[in-house]
């Protein structure tokens, strides 16, 4: 349906007090307080995941029987990501916008931490992988 028509159709639209939902924006503040939460939890989750993983090391060998060539290579994953996926990173990021990256990149975080905690060495690849990509977009997003 045509926006002009639309308009003509709903008797709701032709009121000044009432704009049309696609022109109703949130308060600046809510906005301004919500942009600013995501930027201080993104912040806070752009090392953690990756250096935990070094401070295990041992404890992984140990309980996952991995070797010390796939610990190092766990380790090396994270920044693989940030080489190889940061032009797809940037695109997208340039399509979805910022809001919705910083939301989906401290849940894909999420994701990644559940996923690599499930205890045996397959999922802690994915998970980091997860992780690793994640934390790409959200270095792009500090920029």
């Amino acid at each position: 349906m045509d926006p002009a028509r639309a308009r003509r159709t709903c008797p709701h639209s032709e009121r000044e007090d009432h704009p049309p939902v696609s022109e109703q924006r949130p308060p600046a503040a809510a906005s301004k307080a919500g942009a600013l939460v995501g930027l201080v939890l993104l912040a806070l989750n752009l090392r953690g995941p990756l250096v935990a993983v070094s401070a295990v090391a041992v404890d992984l060998q140990t309980d996952l029987g991995m070797t010390a060539g796939t610990v190092g290579l766990l380790t090396s994953l994270p920044v693989l990501c940030f080489g190889l996926a940061s032009p797809a990173a940037s695109g997208l990021i340039g399509r979805v916008g910022i809001e919705l990256s910083v939301l989906a990149t401290l849940l894909v975080i999420f994701v990644g931490i559940l996923v690599r905690s499930a205890g045996a060495v397959p999922a802690a690849f994915v998970g980091t992988l997860l992780i690793g990509l994640a934390i790409t977009v959200g270095n792009l997003l500090g920029q």
